[in-house]
């Protein structure tokens, strides 16, 4: 079984489309696990340069899957820090204020909007 970790926020380095809190996400990192060993895993500030960044995963992800050799097809499970009710909490709290979470509705379509939208990894 493949596991890719994630931990961070959901811009990307030049981007605050989500505008989530600056304060709730940081040090940015992603792990692949398979079967229960760590493979190959890296801090995001690592590859963009930025101390604790609080951006997308977009760069520590590639890094893992091109280091394991593996692909996103690969994958049987992404895992994040929050369950889903946390998530779910605040996604409506942030779709007050930001049009774009309305459309994006819920934390699984989030997560797939920014695999397949944003970091263009369809």
């Amino acid at each position: 079984m493949l596991i890719l970790g994630l931990n961070g926020g959901a811009d990307s380095v030049f981007d605050s489309s989500f505008g989530l809190s600056k304060n709730a996400y940081h040090d940015t990192a992603s792990v692949l696990i398979q079967d229960g060993s760590v493979i190959v895993g890296i801090e995001e500030e690592r590859l963009n340069r930025i101390k604790h960044t609080n951006k997308a995963w977009v760069l520590s992800v590639r890094f893992c899957l091109e280091e394991a050799n593996k692909s996103l097809t690969d994958i049987d499970y992404i895992v994040v820090y929050f369950n889903q009710d946390v998530l779910n909490r605040i996604l409506k709290q942030e779709q007050l204020n930001n049009p774009l979470l309305i459309e994006i509705g819920n934390p699984h379509k989030l997560f797939e909007h920014l695999f397949f939208v944003s970091l263009s990894f369809a």
